[in-house]
């Protein structure tokens, strides 16, 4: 098995729980006393393609040079690639508010973490 298929078998998995974490985290801050900015939550599915993008466009070349790696359409391809992803991934974490961070260990109250157990298996 690839390591990449390792990955995103990994990804998937937490998925789910990273989008219910994220609600969590939001109904957490819209209770407190304290102004939050809005919670940023990964679109999972444009970063691995991207991931994918960036191991196929930008990491392994192959063919002959003169036909492949070294024409004007190649490189105009990988430059789009990486004009159009990198933008969305700055713009996501730094403009958009607090990033969700997959870290239920680290709710700090016992009676928090057990909350979010609750809301994680949907009894609300």
């Amino acid at each position: 098995m690839k390591t990449t298929t390792k990955l995103y078998k990994l990804i998937d998995a937490a998925g789910p729980h990273y989008v219910k974490f994220a609600e969590f985290i939001q109904l957490l801050a819209s209770v407190d006393s304290r102004q939050h900015p809005p919670t940023v939550v990964w679109d999972i599915s444009r970063l691995k393609r991207i991931h994918g993008g960036c191991g196929e466009k930008l990491l392994h070349f192959q063919g002959i040079p003169e036909k492949g790696y070294r024409t004007d359409a190649w490189i105009e391809s990988r430059m789009k690639f990486a004009f159009d992803s990198a933008p969305w991934m700055w713009s996501t974490m730094t403009t958009r508010g607090n990033l969700a961070v997959f870290s239920p260990a680290g709710l700090k109250k016992p009676e928090v973490f057990s909350l979010w157990e609750r809301y994680r298996d949907g009894k609300n």
